[in-house]
């Protein structure tokens, strides 16, 4: 059994071990080596074929939900949002999607580390108003903050939803470029753009 969980593709494959045994420790030890199930003797014909077809079914649908995880974390990662997972202190508890270059990572995250403490200021008190908001209201909730990142002030867009058991899951985007834009519309609309003087469109 240990040999077959150690080849390629045997981590998966359902295993089960028939033996003359059936005290406990050898039960354990079974189940240790690798084992899916365990039956002891004698064995009962009528069964053993139900049996086999639940672990074989079992184990299809475990290998199903596995890809299934690896497609949607494929996913997640092509994103190039951050999608982070706090627990009801506000500790940041589990990382989903876009990669270690993300701006808001800059310096990385420690263990247990409160979300609010990644930014200071005004930027705290944002989030953490709306973590407030989304767990007293139950549903999505959105904040807008600036965070000085690698000495350059950007602007991050933040959804928060409710997760599961009382975790709150954040999808932050660097929104700091459409800022930037938005900002230069009226600037070129009412100023000219070579000597910043306002233009006649301002002056009406």
């Amino acid at each position: 059994c240990q040999a077959i969980r150690s080849k390629p593709g045997g981590a998966h494959l359902p295993i089960m071990m028939v033996s003359g045994r059936d005290d406990v420790a050898s039960i354990n030890q079974s189940y240790q080596a690798g084992a899916t199930d365990f039956l002891a003797k004698p064995i009962n014909w009528n069964l053993l074929g139900h049996r086999v077809q639940y672990l074989v079914r079992g184990g299809r649908l475990v290998q199903e939900l596995e890809e299934s995880e690896g497609r949607q974390r494929a996913m997640l990662d092509a994103l190039p949002d951050l999608l982070l997972v706090v627990d009801m202190y506000d500790r940041v508890v589990d990382r989903l999607g876009a990669s270690d270059s993300h701006p808001f990572l800059v310096g990385g995250v420690k263990p247990d580390q409160k979300i609010t403490e990644l930014v200071n200021g005004d930027a705290a008190r944002a989030i953490t108003h709306a973590l407030d908001d989304c767990r007293v209201r139950n549903e999505r909730t959105e904040v807008e903050f600036e965070a000085i990142r690698d000495g350059v002030e950007r602007r991050f867009e933040t959804r928060i939803v409710p997760y599961d058991k009382g975790r709150l899951l954040l999808v932050l985007r660097d929104v700091t470029e459409r800022h930037r834009a938005a900002n230069r519309i009226p600037e070129l609309a009412f100023f000219h753009p070579l000597t910043q003087v306002p233009n006649p469109q301002y002056l009406m």
